[in-house]
């Protein structure tokens, strides 16, 4: 008899030992919910605050007056076309923050002498504009002036006067320009010494060398060191040629030059 009161007391012992636990547990969540609830409360409180600030900060940076472009810097500016730059640059103002290097950069690579153009802001209200420009490479003999083109055929600007440190490409242009391109890595390392370039012959490109009588017809590739070598042919030659005018050297075969000869005239 007194065992089974023994587990019977026990058992009433544990049931409310378990009871007295789940209600504990049950406090301390609820205590934990209300806690992350005035967290979430607060946190959300601060950002709605700091939302608030900031959007007035924002709003009073973008019209904040010393915040205004009040120069544009053009480094390495294009020097034909120098006054056409300064107008496009000149229609963009506002604010330095709010402004957007697109449309500008777009307009400013429309100008034939620009490459490349890089743009930055100097706080608090300058542009700095920095130029890569197109370089010269020839120029073609139009009616009443020179057209000057880069090294991959993009027209740059007109000059009344033949520029002396460009070699002249004669003939009728246009299409027959595509004829250069190929050339331009062989032509750099002569440009100093090219008399012209005649474009007459529709099949090929002559090239002609300050004070040589004879005209090169070069080939595509590698016709520099085949001048060279004419040009120590001729002078191992110069007996046995009699004083022969050579009129054209055609440099389009391997290991070998096909010279024409000046007609002579019968005195």
């Amino acid at each position: 008899m007194r065992e089974l009161t023994g587990i019977g007391l026990n058992s009433e012992a544990d049931f409310l030992r378990r009871s007295n636990n789940r209600t504990l547990s049950r406090q301390k969540r609820i205590k934990i919910i209300k806690i992350k609830g005035i967290h979430i409360f607060i946190i959300f409180t601060v950002l709605v605050i700091l939302t608030f600030f900031i959007s007035k900060a924002g709003r009073f940076l973008l019209t904040w007056e010393k915040l205004n472009i009040q120069s544009i810097n053009l480094i390495n500016c294009p020097d034909y076309q120098q006054e056409r730059v300064k107008k496009i640059v000149g229609h963009y103002r506002g604010n330095i923050i709010s402004f957007n290097f697109d449309q500008l950069r777009k307009e400013l690579l429309a100008v034939s002498e620009v490459k490349s153009v890089s743009l930055s802001k100097i706080l608090p209200s300058t542009i700095d504009v920095q130029f890569e420009l197109r370089q010269p490479m020839f120029q073609v003999k139009s009616t009443d002036s020179y057209k000057v083109y880069d090294d991959e055929g993009v027209f740059l600007y007109d000059r009344k006067e033949r520029v002396p440190e460009l070699f002249t490409a004669k003939g009728p242009g246009g299409r027959d320009l595509l004829q250069i391109l190929p050339l331009i890595p062989e032509l750099r390392r002569i440009k100093s010494m090219i008399d012209y370039i005649d474009l007459e012959r529709p099949d090929n490109v002559m090239v002609k060398l300050k004070g040589f009588n004879e005209v090169f017809v070069p080939g595509e590739s590698a016709f520099v060191n085949k001048i060279v070598q004419y040009l120590k042919f001729k002078k191992q030659m110069s007996q046995k040629l009699k004083g022969k005018k050579i009129k054209r050297v055609d440099l389009r075969f391997e290991n070998r030059f096909y010279l024409e000869f000046e007609e002579e005239v019968n005195s």
